[in-house]
């Protein structure tokens, strides 16, 4: 066994994959805890119940690989396509903000570039005519 924190419990193996009986919310003492055996994190861990231990995680021992990454890709370019994503299919419905018009685009620009300072007043031509 290569989990220390696990090696004097015996998990039986299942030979039948079939469910026989399914235990719901009508009978939660059998849920109870009565031991937690944890080990580091990431690690397999184990919970005795009034009908045994149950093991959440892989028992086995973990695979180490021993193969490269033959393809790389920047966290940028992948960070750029998720914002892109959600800036253009994701749009808040409820959004406060109103993009301006085209006209009011154009006159705001014409009266933004027509700002003079004349005689110590400021001087800024109208949009309309």
């Amino acid at each position: 066994k290569y989990w220390t924190h696990l090696k004097d419990i015996s998990f039986p193996r299942a030979e039948d994959e079939n469910v026989k009986l399914l235990i719901g919310c009508n009978a939660p003492s059998v849920y109870e805890m009565k031991e937690i055996r944890t080990g580091k994190p990431n690690e397999p861990f184990a919970v005795k119940t009034p009908l045994g231990w149950t093991l959440f995680g892989s028992y086995r021992k973990p695979f180490k690989s021993n193969s490269a990454p033959n393809h790389l890709s920047a966290k940028e370019e992948l960070e750029d396509k998720f914002e892109q994503l959600y800036s253009t299919e994701f749009k808040d419905p409820f959004s406060r903000t109103i993009s301006m018009s085209v006209e009011d685009r154009i006159a705001l620009s014409a009266i933004s570039n027509s700002v003079q300072r004349l005689n110590g007043d400021y001087q800024v031509a109208l949009p309309w005519r």
